[in-house]
């Protein structure tokens, strides 16, 4: 059976509300961001829909920019012209963290099972 770590307490001052020790627990065992990226990939697959969701990912969020990754540079070329609008559906999608920008860079395609091939 495997064996998780245990939780580690940062050696501060004792916390003074509920919210501030969550966030220095979260801190402290690496888990502070997990919310927020599972906000933004929520937000930007109903943004986008199902179709752009399997040739996109989102990669990570840094000083305000959504980073999203792309299959292939026609389709990245194509988001990049409707940036402006899918960075104004973030926003109100996904309004925390305070989302400023995103970028797009390319991604290996996924592989797929495509199903038995036909003879």
């Amino acid at each position: 059976m495997a064996r998780y770590p245990t939780p580690t307490w940062p050696e501060e001052e004792p916390a003074t509300t509920l919210k501030s020790a969550l966030g220095r627990f979260l801190k402290a065992n690496g888990l502070q961001g997990a919310g927020k990226r599972q906000q933004l990939e929520s937000a930007w697959s109903r943004i986008v829909g199902l179709e752009l969701v399997r040739h996109t990912r989102v990669l990570g969020f840094r000083r305000g920019t959504v980073e999203i990754g792309v299959e292939s540079s026609a389709l990245m070329n194509e988001i990049r012209f409707h940036q402006a609008a899918l960075l104004a559906d973030l926003q109100r999608e996904a309004p925390r963290p305070a989302i400023t920008g995103i970028s797009f860079s390319l991604i290996p395609m996924q592989e797929r099972d495509e199903g038995p091939a036909e003879t």
